[in-house]
Parts: structure tokens; sequence; C-alpha cells
């Protein structure tokens, strides 16, 4: 059986006037005061398998945006049957669309240091060079992955703005609530994809005034 991923929502919040920033919750209101620790609201969690209807990147973002409102996402995945997570998506979310970011590897860094290296190099050096790059790609291969890995149809090319009017949304369904709520009765196994969700009646009530 093929799985499909549950995805981490969060989003970039502003910490200072200096440009610090930290990714918390997408519930998250930082205008509320600033909380720490336990007192942060949970990140909303949203099962894939439970709407089979989102098949792009574009309805997976609308969707976001229609919940959370704009801002910069940092959305981590998670697969069932596999060990740890991998960032889905990442960048910023308006009105007008959205951007997904490219991703800084150190395979990247490298290279870029390597062809600088190039400029001005005799013809042996630059064949020296060379078999560093290829060196470095093999190093590539162990890095974490990255991206929408075929679980959703990408809307938009890497790096580049992407608004909502250039693919209509066909069959819009309604986001106001990603997660389905379970009875209090209700809890969540042990081992459902190693996250225990399930919480006591005081935490619903603390989190429900940042809904």
């Amino acid at each position: 059986m093929i799985h499909r991923p549950k995805l981490m929502i969060k989003r970039k919040v502003i910490l200072n006037n200096r440009g610090h920033y930290r990714h918390y919750s997408a519930d998250y209101n930082p205008e509320l005061g600033k909380l720490t620790g336990s007192e942060r609201p949970q990140c909303p969690i949203i099962d894939l398998e439970l709407y089979p209807q989102v098949k792009t990147e574009k309805q997976l973002l609308r969707g976001i945006f229609e919940r959370w409102g704009e801002g910069e996402y940092l959305i981590f995945a998670f697969l069932k049957g596999r060990k740890g997570t991998w960032v889905f998506w990442k960048g910023p979310i308006d009105e007008q669309g959205f951007l997904r970011k490219k991703r800084v590897t150190k395979f990247m860094q490298a290279k870029q240091k390597i062809k600088e290296e190039m400029v001005g190099a005799d013809s042996d050096e630059v064949d020296s060079l060379k078999e560093d790059i290829d060196i470095e790609r093999e190093f590539k291969e162990k890095e974490s992955d990255y991206g929408l890995m075929g679980h959703l149809k990408r809307s938009g090319l890497l790096g580049h703005f992407t608004g909502w009017e250039e693919e209509p949304i066909q069959n819009k369904e309604n986001f106001e609530q990603w997660q389905p709520k379970k009875s209090e009765e209700e809890k969540a196994p042990s081992n459902d994809w190693g996250i225990d969700k399930s919480r006591s009646k005081k935490n619903q009530e603390q989190f429900e005034v940042w809904k």
C-alpha cells in the first residue's frame, strides 16, 4: 500500500527589530504576546491521506493560505514506514500567490566555490577542479531529501513566483478545518506515525484561543 505523507505546518515569526526569527506553529499568534515552551500551540498536522482531492502544490498552498493567512511557511513531512522527516516545502504565500524557495545544499555551496576557483586557472588546474566537483557530487547523494518528491504535482517553477490565477483550481474544497477533530474519548494508537495526537481537555481549551 502506497501512503501519502503527513505535513507539519510552521510559519516564520520575526522576534525583534534586528530581523531574528523562528519558525513556530502556524497557529502561533505573536500579537497575543511572547510565549515559550509548552505555552505555544502545537503545530497543525495535515494528513494528505485524508484529502485525496488535493493533488497539486497549488491546491495545498491555497488551502494553507485560506486557513492560516499570508506568511513565510516551512512545511515538514513524515511518511509511515520511513524514519525521520524532510522539508516538504518552504517559501512565502500571500493573496497573490506563492514562491517555493530553492534549497542551498552543501554540494551547491562547494560547487560554486570550485567554479570561482576555476576563473583564471590553467587547463591542468581546471581538470583537477572538475574532479573535485565529481568528488563532491558523491556526497550529494547522502544529503537529506527535500521537496514534494512526487507526492504532489508541482504547480510552479522552483525559485519563481507563481500566481493563483496561473492555474485554475478545480473542485475547490473548504479548507476551514484541515484536521477532522477526534472525540475526547478517542485517542491515537501508540503506533500512529510515531506521534501522539491525543490531548487533554485542559490543553484543548488552552489552544482554542489560537484558532
